[in-house]
């Protein structure tokens, strides 16, 4: 068996035990950089913002994006590569259409300091963990609300070893980005508070968040169990709350 045959069949961690505890309702997302995608079932072509495919998420369908059908100008950037539009155009468009920065001289330096997600291979695939494929799979995506958020930053602390590297980095630019490029490894333990670009936010239910991590720390949180603060009082009591809240009708 090649390389690329063993990568084709790794299987991704056991993830049941997060969906149970945490009471998760959302898909969780894996972005893959792939050579090929023909044994891959219910692949779109993505047209407009990524997050615009949400809902097909959910459904199980999965985006395909390349450099030559990067679908936005903001994957083609920010994902791909590609330039979106001619420079000046398009410090124009993030300094003065959408006032990200006060400046251009400041908008410059961000995109200076933040560099666009490599491409390794020629396809992108983002949608619902794959049975397969998990060691092309960069990072991986749970939609959750700001309760499940919380536990799960616990989850990091708890994980991470005072002295070391924070895993947790800030959630700077598009949404695309934030699934991708902003993380300076793939090989360590990173997450990133994502879905915070309002630009894209309109695709997503209200109250609806999101944690991007890479995979060696998504298979670190998936190894919790009811002996961490999951099966603790904390925990346990907030779900119970939350339970309670909901079959109670709310004062006008």
């Amino acid at each position: 068996m090649t390389e690329s045959d063993s990568r084709n069949h790794a299987l991704p961690p056991d993830a049941s035990f997060l969906h149970s505890s945490l009471g998760l309702q959302y898909k969780i997302i894996g972005f893959y950089d792939i050579p090929s995608y023909d044994t891959v079932p219910d692949v779109i072509e993505k047209r407009g913002c990524l997050f615009s495919c949400f809902q097909e998420w959910q459904r199980g369908r999965v985006t395909h994006i390349s450099r030559l059908r990067p679908g936005c100008p903001g994957c083609a950037c920010w994902v791909c590569g590609n330039a979106a539009m001619q420079h000046d155009d398009f410090l124009d468009f993030l300094v003065n259409t959408e006032g990200l920065k006060t400046d251009r001289e400041q908008m410059q330096r961000f995109l200076d300091a933040h560099l666009p997600y490599v491409m390794e291979h020629r396809h992108i695939l983002i949608g619902p963990l794959m049975d397969t494929h998990f060691n092309f799979c960069r990072t991986v995506t749970i939609f959750c609300n700001p309760d499940q958020l919380s536990a799960f930053i616990v989850g990091i602390n708890r994980l991470h070893q005072t002295g070391t590297v924070y895993p947790l980095l800030p959630g700077v630019g598009p949404g695309c980005y934030q699934l991708s490029g902003v993380f300076p490894s793939f090989d360590d333990d990173y997450a990133v508070i994502s879905s915070t670009d309002i630009a894209m936010r309109i695709h997503l239910p209200e109250n609806v968040l999101s944690l991007t991590v890479t995979t060696p720390l998504f298979s670190k949180l998936c190894a919790l169990d009811a002996e961490s603060f999951l099966g603790k009082s904390f925990w346990t009591r907030l779900v119970k709350l939350r339970g309670a809240q909901k079959t109670t009708p709310s004062e006008s």
